[in-house]
Parts: structure tokens; C-alpha cells; sequence
């Protein structure tokens, strides 16, 4: 793993240095560099290609704040710790509100490692889950061109069967047409990952791809002639009946459901369907089936790992705010004992 890129700004050197120290003694592998006005910081931005921000809250030139708003803008997906002397929970919630992803004090220095490796984690899984939904947009693009070309196809061989009518000459043109047309589309069903099927409208298998086998353990032998429900989760059945129905009134509507594989193993799938007809008469469902598995369970974890964190932060924030209160409740109680104020609480 290549080391990860810290840009700490900060007007002191020795306390950047204590820092990567404490962060390599940590496990953490990095290469660093730092900055201590405005103008440093915007061309380190541009030029340093930074995994991670360290900021001082407090600097002469200018502040931790004015430089979280700057990278910000450069680009909110950097985390920013800030990393500083001063003791204020006021201003640990201020940052935190502002968009820092921690608050470390210097005399906490310890805690660094923790801090940095948890907000690059934080980074990783947002990343992670845009790329997915990324990824997903594309495979749904790529499922509705080829649905487009099964239907285009397949209207195509529905054209040509009822030119069969035509002089003799014409048919044996039309035969061939038919013909040509009919491996192509055969072709294409079964050099395809996805997985190809006609229901009839009781329900009946009448066909299925090769990609089955693959995908599920079943070879079209041993569904074809089959109803379909017995390849679906029990309780999802009202809503893929639902949907069944929804299809054979003209509706295209997309759908994902659990099913079972022919060793148990639950499987989720997303299927697009539309109705098959002779004329005006519906014979029954043909559509395109991927198996979708991997995705669903990636998203399960990706959401329960974000809803971890953001359950954390919360806590974190409350937390800071708890203090800060019954701080204020213990200087009024010392005054109304005449005493002096135990906790300075800046406003």
C-alpha cells in the first residue's frame, strides 16, 4: 500500500514533527509536508495530491477555520483533523459542526493514530459507496440497451413471421429472413451473462438461457416445463405476483427479489419483463435476469458501517455538549456559594 499523503498546516515545525512521529509509531505509513499561510496551502492543495489535512486551530497568519473553508472548496471529500492546543469544547463543536471530521488537543497527541486512521476509513467507504451507485447507474444503462435489443429483435421475428402469407417467392425470402434472424437472436440469448426467460401466462417455464446454469446451479432442462414460483422466496411471492400482474397489463416495471439456487444458497436478482402477444392475444412474460448478489450484499454492509458511524458522531457531538453544560452548572452552584468559578467557558 503506497503511504498515505498527510499535509499538515501548522506554523510550528516541531509540533508537525511530534505529529508524523506519533503517527508512525501508530502503524501509519506516510509522506508529508506543510504549509503555514494561505498561499502555501492553495498550491499544496493543487500540487500535493493530499489523502489527509492536520490543522492547527490557532496560527498567526491565519486561522484553522479560514483554512477548513479553503479545502472545503478545494474539495469537501478531504478529512480534516484539527489538531491543537487549546481546551475549548465550544470551539470542538464549532469545528465539527463546520465540517472537520475530528478534534485532537496536542497534549491528547496519543490519540492521533485512532483519529486519522477512523476519518481515512470514513473516506474509503464514502468513496467506496459512490463508486457503487456509480457502477450500478451503468449496469441499469447497460440492461435497458439490451432489453431494447431483445424486444427490437423479437418484434422483428413477429414481423417477418406475418409476411409467411405473402406469393411463394416472397415466403422463401421471408423463410430466410426469419431464419438469419432467429440464430442472431439465439445467438446473442446464450453467449450472454444474464439470464434469458419466457413464462408462459400460467406461470409455466417455457424457456430459459444457458447463463442459468451458471448463475444458479439449474440447467434449462430442469426448469423449463416448471412454475416459476419455486424458484422464489416464499415471502416475497405476494409482490412478485404483484408485479407479475402489473406486467401482463403493459407495465415494464424492473424489479429485485430473492431467489433460491439449486443448492439453497440465497440469491438476489434483479428481472425486466415485458409481455409476449399473438396479435392482441398475451401469451405469457419474457424478460432478462442478473443476478445481483454481490451488489446487495456490499450496499447491506456499506449501510450498516455508515450507520455506525454516524451513530458515533452523534454521541461524539452530544457529548461535547453534556460538558460544556455541566460546566456551566458547576460555576453557578460555586457562585452561589460564593466561590470563584472553577471552568473558563468562552461564549
Amino acid at each position: 500500500m503506497d503511504p498515505i499523503r498527510v499535509l499538515f498546516v501548522e506554523d510550528l515545525p516541531e509540533d508537525a514533527d511530534l505529529a508524523e512521529i506519533e503517527l508512525r509509531k501508530g502503524g501509519i505509513d506516510l509522506t508529508s509536508t506543510r504549509v503555514d499561510t494561505e498561499e502555501k496551502l492553495l498550491k499544496a492543495l493543487q500540487d500535493f495530491s493530499t489523502d489527509l489535512v492536520l490543522c492547527d486551530y490557532s496560527m498567526p497568519r491565519f486561522t484553522g477555520m479560514e483554512a477548513l473553508k479553503i479545502i472545503q472548496k478545494h474539495d469537501p471529500n478531504i478529512p480534516v483533523i484539527m489538531f491543537t492546543g487549546s481546551q475549548n469544547e465550544e470551539v470542538a463543536v464549532e469545528c465539527m459542526k463546520a465540517g472537520a471530521t475530528d478534534y485532537i488537543l496536542k497534549d491528547n497527541i496519543t490519540r492521533l493514530p485512532f483519529a486519522v486512521k477512523e476519518a481515512l476509513e470514513k473516506k474509503e467507504l464514502r468513496q467506496t459507496r459512490e463508486a457503487a451507485a456509480g457502477e450500478e447507474e451503468k449496469r441499469l444503462a447497460e440492461l435497458e440497451k439490451l432489453n431494447a435489443e431483445l424486444v427490437a429483435a423479437r418484434n422483428a421475428s413477429l414481423n417477418i413471421m406475418e409476411d409467411l402469407n405473402a406469393e411463394i417467392e416472397e415466403r422463401k425470402v421471408s423463410e430466410i429472413r426469419l431464419r438469419n434472424s432467429e440464430e442472431k437472436f439465439r445467438e446473442l440469448v446464450e453467449n450472454l451473462n444474464d439470464v434469458v426467460y419466457s413464462i408462459s401466462i400460467d406461470g409455466t417455464i417455457t424457456y430459459v438461457s444457458p447463463a442459468c446454469q451458471q448463475a444458479f446451479g439449474y440447467t434449462p432442462a430442469e426448469l423449463i416445463g416448471t412454475h416459476f414460483s419455486q424458484l422464489y422466496i416464499p415471502d416475497d411471492m405476494e409482490q412478485i405476483y404483484q408485479a407479475f400482474e402489473n406486467i401482463l397489463r403493459g407495465e415494464i416495471l424492473p424489479g429485485e427479489y430473492r431467489m433460491l439456487a439449486k443448492n439453497g444458497e440465497v440469491k438476489w436478482v434483479r428481472t425486466s419483463s415485458r409481455v409476449i402477444k399473438e396479435g392482441e392475444e398475451i401469451r405469457g412474460l419474457q424478460g432478462v435476469l442478473t443476478d445481483i448478489t454481490e451488489r446487495k450484499l456490499a450496499e447491506q454492509a456499506l449501510i450498516q458501517k455508515m450507520d455506525e458511524l454516524e451513530r458515533f458522531n452523534d454521541l461524539t457531538i452530544g457529548r461535547e455538549f453534556t460538558m460544556i453544560g455541566l460546566k456551566k452548572e458547576v460555576n453557578a452552584l460555586l457562585q452561589k456559594l460564593n466561590g470563584p468559578e472553577k471552568y473558563k467557558i468562552v461564549e
